[in-house]
């Protein structure tokens, strides 16, 4: 069950945020973006893996919400809030590449690049990671640094297109 709320999750984050196309909007652009709350510092390990996942879920549904509102700094303390308050490093990851999407979205290509590096360091076997920092790279003008990503991402999960094969222009907005 936890594996389909991930792949979900996952799946929303490459709609939202990754190399396919740029948000939709909504109906409800106009209501404002939820607010995690800061959390105080927990001692590491504290956190069940259902607080963890919920803090993770919480950043997802924000940063979603202040991607079609436009208001991508909410987004950003909203996930950086999460992020904090989860215990699990690895739990992180979706966090940080959700926070990076924003930050690429409001213009912060050197910030996102830094979240995605985050994003990679929680979870090393995520190949969304690197598919989605490969993109931000090409963008960024840094082919030699997205190929390796995107080969990484098809060594990790073949099913991807190598860079050989990987369609740049058509899959990563600038």
């Amino acid at each position: 069950m936890r594996a389909a709320i991930v792949i979900g999750l996952v799946l929303l984050g490459l709609v939202a945020f990754g190399c396919t196309g740029t948000p939709q909007q909504s109906a409800s652009d106009s209501q404002s973006v939820p607010t995690i709350a800061p959390q105080q510092p927990t001692q590491p390990n504290k956190n069940t893996v259902a607080q963890d996942h919920k803090y993770s879920s919480e950043c997802m549904s924000a940063s979603m919400q202040a991607s079609r509102s436009k208001d991508y700094q909410t987004g950003i303390i909203n996930c950086t809030n999460a992020i904090n308050a989860i215990s699990s490093e690895k739990e992180k990851a979706l966090p940080y590449r959700f926070r990076a999407g924003l930050k690429r979205s409001s213009g912060d290509l050197e910030g996102a690049d830094a979240d995605f590096t985050l994003s990679i360091s929680a979870d090393p076997n995520d190949y969304v990671g690197y598919e989605n920092r490969g993109c931000l790279r090409y963008v960024m003008g840094k082919t030699a640094e997205a190929n390796a990503d995107i080969d990484k991402a098809h060594a990790l999960n073949p099913s991807t297109p190598s860079s050989g094969e990987y369609n740049f222009a058509g899959l990563c907005r600038k």
